[in-house]
């Protein structure tokens, strides 16, 4: 009897520090904080122009080198004019967040077909031209006025 509540303990045991350590490798990967501050204009109407602006965080305790950004646009968004797809951050200190993180803005034309309702941008990022990161899909609002 004694024997089978030590075995039940140890796999209890057991089951914790492998449940933390999954946990722990999960947020590891979450190096950046990435927020859509705002849009202008709110909302948007189909067939004009849209600037997005995102802060981008270092949440780490070592510094980020060599950090790009991208956003994906999909229908109905597309890059306005000359805009840059891919955006050059350099350096993320660490513990760059709040009003030290990075701000970045993208112009983006919005299809004059484009149905009323909430669209998603995709953002993703990179270090030293490692592989891309999706650090999350951020809603536009698109209305008639």
């Amino acid at each position: 009897m004694k024997k089978n509540i030590i075995l039940c303990l140890v796999l209890i045991m057991c089951t914790v520090v492998s449940y933390a350590a999954v946990f722990e490798i999960e947020n590891d990967t979450e190096k950046f904080l990435v927020t859509m501050i705002n849009q202008e204009p709110d909302p948007v109407s189909p067939g004009n122009l849209l600037e997005v602006r995102f802060r981008i965080e270092n949440k780490q305790t070592k510094p980020e080198n060599n950090v790009e950004v991208k956003i994906e646009p999909k229908y109905p968004f597309a890059l306005y004019g000359s805009e840059e797809k891919i955006k050059q951050i350099g350096t993320l200190a660490a513990g760059q967040t709040g009003d030290t993180g990075v701000r970045v803005k993208y112009t983006l034309s919005v299809d004059k077909d484009a149905t009323e309702g909430n669209n998603d941008l995709e953002f993703w990022y990179r270090i030293n031209e490692g592989g891309w990161q999706k650090a999350g899909d951020f809603t536009v609002d698109i209305r008639n006025r």
